[in-house]
């Protein structure tokens, strides 16, 4: 599993400006938060790449994450950072903290979510780990396109420090009742000369826009926000428009939990 190997995984995902999705989100705190943010908690954080970017900004970062590899790492790296991040392993349907936070959010497509059960848990628990008024920032992770209609051969080609990446996904469906589907990930390393590959599958349920709003509407603890595209938040999606990155936010409600 590539994830068992957090340097090539952080070196596969380098594309990302990772100053610029910061300042997206600071700036949807500003516009949409109802409560002051000080801390922020990342779901699916695999190395924690915002962290020093959020602490410079003055947030205090926490990240949850399943893989206990991708958290040693993350804290091997960012150990002279201050404020020191907090980095819990979770499962992101049935995890709880010690105290709620200011702001949640998660990147690049990493809510991997199995049925509307597994959908409903994670809410429950964002709800309670979230202050009233919180936002809960979702990059990537609506589908305002059937995934199962990209290309053969999706590809990203990458390279940092001497380390090429090349990773090619491929999806296929696998019930059309439940949304779900299957990636198919190829990951070749060239690290300084030696070579790995790497082959990964994983299924993950679709979140369609019409189905997730009135899975929004017909909570009492979230409210929907808005959604955007491309890191624009001047860009509000609408019909037809063209869009890389859909952006989502939902707040929290003083509403209790179903």
């Amino acid at each position: 599993m590539l994830y068992d190997h957090p340097k090539y995984y952080e070196v596969a995902f380098s594309f990302r400006d990772i100053s610029a999705e910061a300042a997206f989100m600071q700036t949807g705190i500003e516009r949409h938060s109802r409560i002051p943010v000080h801390s922020l908690l990342e779901i699916g954080c695999g190395p924690a790449p915002h962290a020093e970017e959020l602490a410079r900004r003055g947030y205090r970062y926490i990240g949850l994450d399943l893989n206990r590899t991708m958290l040693d790492y993350a804290a091997d790296k960012w150990r002279d950072l201050h404020p020191a991040p907090s980095l819990i392993e979770g499962d992101m349907t049935d995890f709880s903290l010690d105290s709620q936070v200011d702001f949640a959010f998660v990147m690049i497509g990493s809510l991997y979510l199995r049925s509307e059960s597994h959908l409903r848990s994670h809410f429950d628990a964002i709800a309670k780990a979230l202050r009233p008024g919180g936002l809960y920032f979702l990059d990537w992770c609506i589908q305002f396109f059937d995934p199962t209609a990209w290309d053969d051969k999706l590809v990203f080609q990458v390279e940092e420090n001497g380390i090429a990446v090349r990773s090619q996904i491929r999806v296929r469906p696998v019930e059309s009742a439940g949304n779900l589907f299957e990636e198919f990930w190829t990951v070749d390393v060239d690290d300084h000369g030696r070579r790995e590959r790497y082959k990964m599958a994983e299924r993950n349920m679709a979140l369609y826009p019409r189905e997730f709003r009135e899975f929004i509407d017909r909570r009492k603890d979230f409210e929907f926000v808005g959604w955007w595209a491309d890191w624009d938040l001047d860009r509000f999606i609408h019909d037809g428009t063209n869009i890389d990155r859909p952006l989502v936010i939902v707040r929290r409600t003083a509403g209790s939990t179903p």
